[in-house]
């Protein structure tokens, strides 16, 4: 398992809440919007790939996905090495 890091189009609202919209994961790749976030974000360490951040429970072409923000360092998902 590894770490792929995204590319992220948000809203923040007037009181600093983030919602990811769209998400691009890799320079040639085509964005895809982000149909669903369920629930509200949780600060989650990653298991699979390393890293902590703010995890995102998004669903994604019918797939459910996790965003991961690790602020300082940008937005990531997990993948199959």
């Amino acid at each position: 398992m590894g770490k792929l890091n995204i590319r992220v189009i948000t809203l923040t609202n007037e009181k600093g809440q983030i919602t990811p919209l769209y998400m691009k994961p890799g320079q040639y790749a085509e964005w895809q919007k982000i149909t669903k976030v369920i629930g509200n974000p949780v600060r989650r360490a990653s298991l699979k790939a390393g890293g902590v951040g703010m995890r995102y429970n998004c669903v994604i072409n019918n797939i459910d996905t996790y965003l991961y923000d690790e602020e300082d360092k940008g937005w990531f998902i997990e993948r199959d090495n």
